[in-house]
């Protein structure tokens, strides 16, 4: 009797389970979507650097003259902050100066490497003069490269108001593919799951109400 009772009220009731179910289901994909948007719009800031170099004629017999060409992405400058990029004074020499400006949001610096004063790397800086500037232009200067073979990746660093170091890093070559963001797979296939299992929800209950 009891095991009867218990399958008829499981029946009786099986529409409501289904639907609390479902719900569940519903509200777990709502929250791993709603998460992997956040994601998406408030991503976190690890800033990129990518770098195009490129062989230019020579100017001068035996010096090999190249141009770094850099874009800069998903950082979100300040006023008065800004990056450095280093060059090491063993593969770099006749950095241009002043390099060619960018944009009016920026005021750039650059001094030359001095491999007689312990190695010293040369620098090209780059300041922001307002909030959220522009980083549609290239930033972009030419040098004579010392080493062998392509001219590669070099390090750089974001600096604050006080010029304290905040985030350091590598150069990424640009032809390198970048990946989309972790978060636009996650949120491509948790939105493929949730209509599918809505799907699948609806014809389950759809046959349980009419047998």
């Amino acid at each position: 009797m009891k095991s009867h009772s218990s399958h008829s009220q499981r029946g009786k009731y099986g529409f409501y389970y289904q639907y609390l179910t479902i719900f569940s289901f519903e509200r777990l994909y709502f929250y791993l979507i709603g998460g992997c948007f956040a994601c998406l719009v408030f991503p976190a800031q690890a800033a990129m650097i990518h770098y195009q170099a490129v062989d230019l004629p020579d100017a001068i017999v035996d010096e090999d003259l190249w141009q770094y060409r850099y874009t800069v992405s998903d950082h979100s400058f300040d006023s008065n902050t800004g990056f450095t990029l280093y060059f090491d004074a063993t593969l770099y020499s006749n950095l241009q100066n002043p390099p060619p400006a960018v944009n009016t949001d920026w005021d750039l610096l650059v001094t030359q490497p001095e491999p007689l004063l312990f190695d010293e790397p040369g620098i090209y800086d780059a300041l922001a003069l307002i909030d959220r500037p522009s980083l549609a232009g290239s930033f972009s200067l030419t040098f004579v490269w010392l080493g062998s073979g392509m001219p590669g990746s070099q390090a750089f660093e974001l600096y604050d108001a006080a010029f304290n170091s905040i985030v350091s890093g590598s150069t990424v070559h640009q032809p390198s593919p970048i990946p989309a963001p972790p978060a636009l797979w996650l949120f491509g296939v948790g939105l493929f799951l949730f209509f599918s299992q809505r799907k699948t929800n609806r014809i389950t209950v759809f046959s349980q109400q009419n047998t």
